[in-house]
């Protein structure tokens, strides 16, 4: 509990997925929309929270802003280059975005706050609880930067993959072959009519020479 006994809540139904599909996106066009989706996805979410007022329907004495976290860093820079006001405008909606960093901060200032309202009351035992809440975070923050490394690499090698050197040079090749087959008037055999079978492997003692 917070002090005077009051309780702080998070929300951690950050829409992932939009950002997912954002970053999954391969032509600029659909990364454009799929970037909008997405800054509209997490506006919907800070109103929703906006909405539920849990300082009235609760019973508990919350405060009245409300954390939604963001799972990593870059997500939040992000946000801010994609929508700079959209961090300020949730703060006026009482809903504070708040990514694994500056919330180990947040927490870090409820801890001294804590401490100055109950110096007298189980001091002891809370910061024990806090320096065991401390590693166990570290250990959190460590894993979710080897998630993210991992993801960043993906993505990486998923830019690779889309808009880097190689599939330049193989987009030219395709586009070699089918002028080849323009100038040379073969017809484009349509995809139905391809088959697995349509292409046997040749035996290598066929190729022999008694």
């Amino acid at each position: 509990m917070m002090p005077p006994d009051r309780v702080l809540y998070m929300d951690v139904k950050f829409p992932m997925d939009s950002y997912t599909a954002f970053v999954a996106a391969v032509d600029q066009t659909s990364r454009d929309s799929l970037k909008k989706d997405f800054i509209a996805a997490v506006r919907a979410r800070v109103t929703e929270l906006q909405k539920r007022d849990y300082a009235v329907v609760t019973t508990e004495h919350s405060l009245d802003y409300v954390l939604l976290f963001v799972p990593n860093e870059s997500i939040t820079g992000f946000i801010h280059e994609a929508d700079p006001n959209l961090i300020d405008w949730a703060l006026a909606q009482k809903v504070v975005l708040c990514s694994p960093l500056n919330l180990y901060a947040f927490l870090v200032v409820i801890r001294q706050a804590t401490e100055s309202f109950h110096t007298e009351q189980a001091a002891s035992h809370m910061m024990q609880l806090m320096n065991k809440f401390k590693v166990q975070w570290e250990k959190y923050v460590k894993s979710l930067d080897q998630v993210k490394k991992s993801f960043d690499k993906m993505q990486g090698e998923l830019d690779v993959l889309t808009v880097g050197a190689r599939y330049k040079k193989l987009a030219g090749e395709v586009k070699k072959i089918d002028d080849l087959r323009k100038q040379q008037n073969v017809p484009e055999l349509p995809a139905s009519e391809l088959a697995d079978d349509d292409i046997e492997p040749q035996d290598a003692d066929e190729d022999e020479v008694d």
